[in-house]
Protein backbone atom coordinates (compact mmCIF):
# COMPACT_ATOMS: atom_id res chain seq x y z
CA UNK A 1 0.00 0.00 0.00
CA UNK A 2 3.07 2.34 0.41
CA UNK A 3 3.07 2.34 -3.28
CA UNK A 4 0.02 4.38 -3.49
CA UNK A 5 0.68 8.09 -4.45
CA UNK A 6 -1.88 9.27 -1.94
CA UNK A 7 -3.08 7.78 1.12
CA UNK A 8 -5.37 5.24 0.47
CA UNK A 9 -9.02 5.03 1.77
CA UNK A 10 -10.98 2.19 0.56
CA UNK A 11 -14.43 3.16 0.04
CA UNK A 12 -15.02 -0.52 -1.27
CA UNK A 13 -13.31 -3.80 -1.43
CA UNK A 14 -14.52 -6.63 -3.63
CA UNK A 15 -13.31 -10.53 -3.80
CA UNK A 16 -14.42 -11.45 -6.99
CA UNK A 17 -13.21 -9.87 -10.50
CA UNK A 18 -17.28 -10.25 -11.20
CA UNK A 19 -18.40 -8.05 -8.16
CA UNK A 20 -16.24 -5.38 -9.04
CA UNK A 21 -17.29 -5.48 -12.54
CA UNK A 22 -21.08 -5.37 -11.22
CA UNK A 23 -20.34 -2.01 -9.53
CA UNK A 24 -19.67 -0.07 -12.78
CA UNK A 25 -22.33 -1.73 -14.43
CA UNK A 26 -24.91 -1.82 -11.96
CA UNK A 27 -27.36 0.50 -13.85
CA UNK A 28 -26.71 -0.82 -16.83
CA UNK A 29 -30.09 -1.78 -18.52
CA UNK A 30 -29.36 -5.83 -19.67
CA UNK A 31 -30.37 -6.64 -22.63
CA UNK A 32 -32.58 -9.79 -22.10
CA UNK A 33 -32.96 -12.22 -19.23
CA UNK A 34 -29.96 -13.63 -18.00
CA UNK A 35 -29.60 -17.56 -18.82
CA UNK A 36 -27.31 -19.33 -16.54
CA UNK A 37 -25.57 -22.46 -17.51
CA UNK A 38 -28.12 -25.03 -17.62
CA UNK A 39 -30.59 -22.81 -19.61
CA UNK A 40 -27.98 -22.51 -22.24
CA UNK A 41 -27.44 -26.05 -21.94
CA UNK A 42 -31.00 -26.61 -22.74
CA UNK A 43 -31.02 -24.28 -25.25
CA UNK A 44 -28.06 -25.68 -27.19
CA UNK A 45 -30.14 -29.00 -26.84
CA UNK A 46 -33.41 -27.63 -27.82
CA UNK A 47 -31.22 -25.78 -30.73
CA UNK A 48 -29.89 -28.95 -31.89
CA UNK A 49 -33.15 -31.13 -31.96
CA UNK A 50 -34.68 -28.68 -34.08
CA UNK A 51 -31.68 -29.13 -37.03
CA UNK A 52 -31.90 -31.92 -39.12
CA UNK A 53 -29.78 -34.93 -38.91
CA UNK A 54 -28.62 -34.06 -42.81
CA UNK A 55 -27.76 -30.44 -41.87
CA UNK A 56 -24.92 -31.71 -39.79
CA UNK A 57 -22.48 -33.81 -41.55
CA UNK A 58 -19.85 -34.11 -39.06
CA UNK A 59 -22.35 -34.04 -35.81
CA UNK A 60 -25.47 -35.08 -36.83
CA UNK A 61 -25.70 -38.44 -34.99
CA UNK A 62 -24.33 -37.03 -32.38
CA UNK A 63 -26.05 -34.28 -31.54
CA UNK A 64 -28.12 -35.23 -28.46
CA UNK A 65 -24.76 -37.05 -26.59
CA UNK A 66 -25.03 -35.33 -23.45
CA UNK A 67 -20.74 -34.96 -23.50
CA UNK A 68 -21.57 -33.25 -27.10
CA UNK A 69 -23.50 -30.37 -25.41
CA UNK A 70 -20.97 -30.27 -22.83
CA UNK A 71 -18.25 -29.41 -24.97
CA UNK A 72 -20.22 -27.36 -27.41
CA UNK A 73 -21.04 -25.16 -24.48
CA UNK A 74 -17.54 -25.04 -23.31
CA UNK A 75 -16.60 -23.73 -26.06
CA UNK A 76 -19.20 -21.16 -26.65
CA UNK A 77 -18.09 -19.63 -23.30
CA UNK A 78 -14.69 -20.07 -24.50
CA UNK A 79 -15.47 -18.02 -27.35
CA UNK A 80 -17.27 -15.23 -25.54
CA UNK A 81 -14.45 -14.97 -23.24
CA UNK A 82 -11.88 -14.63 -25.73
CA UNK A 83 -14.23 -12.26 -27.82
CA UNK A 84 -14.20 -14.12 -30.95
CA UNK A 85 -17.22 -15.01 -33.48
CA UNK A 86 -18.02 -17.86 -34.64
CA UNK A 87 -15.78 -17.05 -37.68
CA UNK A 88 -13.05 -17.24 -35.59
CA UNK A 89 -13.33 -21.07 -35.82
CA UNK A 90 -11.55 -21.20 -39.66
CA UNK A 91 -8.82 -22.19 -37.62
CA UNK A 92 -9.98 -26.10 -37.80
CA UNK A 93 -8.21 -28.34 -40.11
CA UNK A 94 -11.22 -30.11 -41.52
CA UNK A 95 -13.80 -27.76 -43.04
CA UNK A 96 -16.87 -30.07 -42.48
CA UNK A 97 -16.63 -29.89 -38.84
CA UNK A 98 -16.22 -25.81 -39.27
CA UNK A 99 -19.32 -25.57 -41.25
CA UNK A 100 -21.35 -27.44 -38.65
CA UNK A 101 -20.00 -25.59 -35.50
CA UNK A 102 -21.05 -22.31 -37.38
CA UNK A 103 -24.07 -23.35 -38.27
CA UNK A 104 -24.74 -24.71 -34.63
CA UNK A 105 -23.61 -21.81 -32.93
CA UNK A 106 -25.17 -19.21 -35.38
CA UNK A 107 -28.92 -21.00 -34.56
CA UNK A 108 -27.67 -20.78 -30.83
CA UNK A 109 -27.58 -17.14 -31.63
CA UNK A 110 -30.65 -17.05 -33.19
CA UNK A 111 -32.48 -18.70 -30.33
CA UNK A 112 -30.61 -16.89 -27.79
CA UNK A 113 -32.11 -13.49 -29.85
CA UNK A 114 -35.42 -14.93 -30.33
CA UNK A 115 -35.65 -15.71 -27.03
CA UNK A 116 -34.38 -12.32 -25.56
CA UNK A 117 -31.93 -13.84 -23.74
CA UNK A 118 -28.50 -12.30 -22.50
CA UNK A 119 -25.35 -13.74 -22.68
CA UNK A 120 -22.74 -11.46 -21.92
CA UNK A 121 -21.31 -11.61 -18.32
CA UNK A 122 -20.70 -8.28 -15.97
CA UNK A 123 -17.06 -8.25 -16.53
CA UNK A 124 -17.61 -8.49 -20.66
CA UNK A 125 -19.61 -5.29 -19.99
CA UNK A 126 -17.64 -3.80 -17.79
CA UNK A 127 -14.61 -4.35 -20.82
CA UNK A 128 -16.75 -2.81 -23.19
CA UNK A 129 -16.92 -0.12 -21.30
CA UNK A 130 -13.82 0.79 -20.31
CA UNK A 131 -13.14 0.22 -24.14
CA UNK A 132 -15.65 3.02 -25.57
CA UNK A 133 -14.49 5.36 -22.24
CA UNK A 134 -17.72 5.31 -20.76
CA UNK A 135 -15.63 4.12 -17.11
CA UNK A 136 -12.77 6.93 -17.94
CA UNK A 137 -13.50 9.38 -15.05
CA UNK A 138 -14.94 7.09 -12.38
CA UNK A 139 -11.36 4.74 -13.36
CA UNK A 140 -8.63 7.88 -13.23
CA UNK A 141 -9.17 7.65 -9.19
CA UNK A 142 -9.41 4.04 -8.18
CA UNK A 143 -6.37 1.73 -7.33
CA UNK A 144 -7.02 -2.21 -8.11
CA UNK A 145 -5.05 -3.83 -5.91
CA UNK A 146 -5.05 -7.78 -7.24
CA UNK A 147 -3.78 -9.88 -3.91
CA UNK A 148 -3.81 -13.40 -3.21
CA UNK A 149 -4.83 -14.83 -6.82
CA UNK A 150 -3.39 -18.08 -8.16
CA UNK A 151 -4.90 -17.64 -11.51
CA UNK A 152 -7.34 -15.78 -13.61
CA UNK A 153 -9.95 -16.62 -16.29
CA UNK A 154 -9.33 -15.38 -19.86
CA UNK A 155 -12.14 -12.80 -19.12
CA UNK A 156 -10.72 -11.86 -15.97
CA UNK A 157 -7.22 -11.55 -17.14
CA UNK A 158 -8.59 -9.22 -20.51
CA UNK A 159 -10.10 -7.04 -17.88
CA UNK A 160 -7.09 -6.20 -16.01
CA UNK A 161 -4.98 -5.95 -19.29
CA UNK A 162 -7.52 -3.08 -20.76
CA UNK A 163 -7.12 -1.43 -17.01
CA UNK A 164 -3.19 -1.43 -17.79
CA UNK A 165 -3.32 -0.74 -21.37
CA UNK A 166 -6.08 2.32 -21.11
CA UNK A 167 -3.57 3.31 -17.86
CA UNK A 168 -6.80 4.28 -15.99
CA UNK A 169 -5.74 4.31 -12.37
CA UNK A 170 -2.94 2.38 -10.19
CA UNK A 171 -3.40 -1.18 -10.43
CA UNK A 172 -0.88 -3.38 -8.45
CA UNK A 173 -0.16 -7.06 -8.14
CA UNK A 174 0.64 -9.70 -5.46
CA UNK A 175 0.35 -13.11 -6.81
CA UNK A 176 0.08 -16.05 -3.88
CA UNK A 177 3.36 -17.06 -3.50
CA UNK A 178 5.18 -20.11 -5.34
CA UNK A 179 4.34 -22.94 -3.21
CA UNK A 180 0.20 -22.24 -3.24
CA UNK A 181 1.10 -21.75 -7.04
CA UNK A 182 2.36 -25.20 -7.82
CA UNK A 183 -0.15 -27.05 -4.84
CA UNK A 184 -2.86 -28.92 -5.72
CA UNK A 185 -6.31 -26.36 -4.99
CA UNK A 186 -8.77 -29.20 -4.88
Amino acid sequence: MECLKNKASFAITVTRFAQMARYFVLNDVRKGQSLDDIGLRMLIYRTLTELDDGELKVYGRIKKDPQFIQQLMDLYHELQTAQMSFADLEFLEEPEKQEDLVKIFTAVATALNKGDFGSSSQIATFAQHILSGDTDEELVDLALVIDGFTRFSAEEEYLVGLRIEKRRGDCYWDYAGQKSLSSDLS
